[in-house]
């Protein structure tokens, strides 16, 4: 609950990553390195650079019909690489109208989600391997693994779309959002398992989830308030 009340803005439910912040418009601020507050997600290990993904078939197929295919589909325009969105030359609203073809790269589709914010194309992938071996009632899941089940994961990776994702992780039953948690666990250390010193468990689950040293303390401060408020 501590984590969720974080990720999740409070009221404990699967939440997309926010983004923009002054000097950092709409897509900017997640396709940029910002410096001392976060790392690219263009260029977050294991993701696709948009670049590659505006050159990828299985993308182009799914998504080049979208707005702003025209000017970035097949592109050779090399800042698609790179940690600084190109604007003014492409707008950096998150209007599927308006920049519909963009959002769909992996900066934008993979960024936070769930109840841990779930983040990267690696993340993500674990998450379609679940969704195309699923033999269970949900409806959201079946759609899905019908849809995925004659693509590669990295071919389903690149014709998932924002919605798609947006689906799964809020019309799941909580499936994939709880998956999503597992998932990460295993391939974090396993600080599920909170073994030996509880206050050194509690920091190690914060810092596995965030990556920084700031945010496990918070947790744990958190952490503290909540165990001590049950005790009274």
């Amino acid at each position: 609950m501590s984590i969720f009340a974080n990720e999740c803005r409070a009221d404990f439910t699967p939440k997309s990553e926010r983004m923009g912040r002054t000097g950092f418009p709409g897509l900017s601020y997640l396709f940029d390195a910002i410096p001392s507050l976060k790392r690219s997600y263009n260029t977050l290990s294991g993701n696709k650079h948009a670049f590659d993904c505006f050159n990828s078939a299985p993308y182009n197929e799914a998504h080049g019909t979208k707005p702003l295919a025209a000017r970035a589909m097949n592109t050779n325009d090399a800042r698609w690489s790179g940690e600084t969105y190109p604007r003014p030359d492409f707008p950096t609203d998150a209007t599927p109208s308006i920049t519909g073809y963009i959002l769909e790269a992996d900066f934008m589709k993979f960024r936070g989600r769930g109840f841990i914010q779930t983040t990267g194309r690696a993340n993500y992938a674990l998450l379609i391997d679940f969704v195309k071996s699923y033999e269970g009632e949900n409806n959201t899941l079946d759609f899905f693994a019908l849809q995925w089940r004659d693509l590669s994961p990295d071919d389903a990776a690149d014709a998932s779309s924002n919605d798609d994702w947006d689906r799964l992780f809020t019309q799941s039953d909580l499936i994939i959002p709880a998956k999503a948690i597992g998932f990460h666990n295993q391939t974090s250390g396993n600080y599920l398992a909170l073994a030996g010193d509880p206050d050194q468990a509690v920091f190690n689950m914060g810092k596995r989830i965030s990556g920084g040293n700031a945010y496990a303390n918070k947790f744990r401060d958190r952490v503290t308030q909540v165990i001590n408020l049950l005790a009274t």
